[in-house]
């Protein structure tokens, strides 16, 4: 199964808008938190990023300009945050945040998080739980106390989610360097 989005062409509906804040609001939290690193300020960047692309709807007719908008759109307003919150102070790690390179790393980083996220979701609900415990450090044993299963229990959905996650992520191969 080649891993896609949930082919979203456009904004043209309540649904088709929530299903936009759905596959990509966890996504933008975390790419604002890039700049921010107040959990609560970036997800009222995100909010208030989600309400401009709502209101520029008509605008937006695929899921590339969607994206591209909403990247743009949390960027910007989470440096207009910054600058608003210390003015004065900082202007030279500003000047650093608003730099082409950063924001090419952080696009990567976010879409590369999202499309694994996207592929756990797939999961059953232990097995997700052994992975992202997994990702943590949590070794095998600390894992089955902490999810009450046994250590083989613990091995096979490791396994067995590693063979998904490979099989989903197979055209994005780089992903599971990063994360296994």
């Amino acid at each position: 199964m080649y891993l896609r989005s949930k082919e979203i062409t456009g904004i043209t509906s309540k649904a088709s808008y929530q299903k936009v804040v759905d596959t990509y609001y966890r996504t933008m939290v975390m790419f604002a938190s890039n700049y921010i690193k107040d959990v609560d300020d970036a997800k009222d960047v995100v909010q208030d990023s989600f309400i401009a692309l709502w209101d520029n709807r008509i605008n937006i007719k695929s899921e590339a300009c969607i994206k591209s908008y909403l990247y743009s759109t949390v960027r910007n307003k989470s440096l207009n945050f910054l600058r608003d919150s210390r003015p004065g102070n900082g202007d030279d790690e500003l000047i650093q945040l608003q730099s082409e390179d950063n924001l090419s790393k952080a696009i990567i980083k976010e879409e590369t998080l999202r499309l694994f996220y996207q592929a756990l979701d797939e999961l059953n609900e232990n097995a997700k739980k052994v992975i992202l415990l997994t990702l943590e450090g949590y070794a095998r044993e600390e894992i089955a106390e902490k999810l009450s299963i046994g250590i083989d229990a613990v091995k096979y959905h490791k396994k067995q989610s590693v063979i998904k996650l490979r099989k989903q992520l197979q055209h994005h191969y780089y992903i599971l360097t990063f994360l296994m």
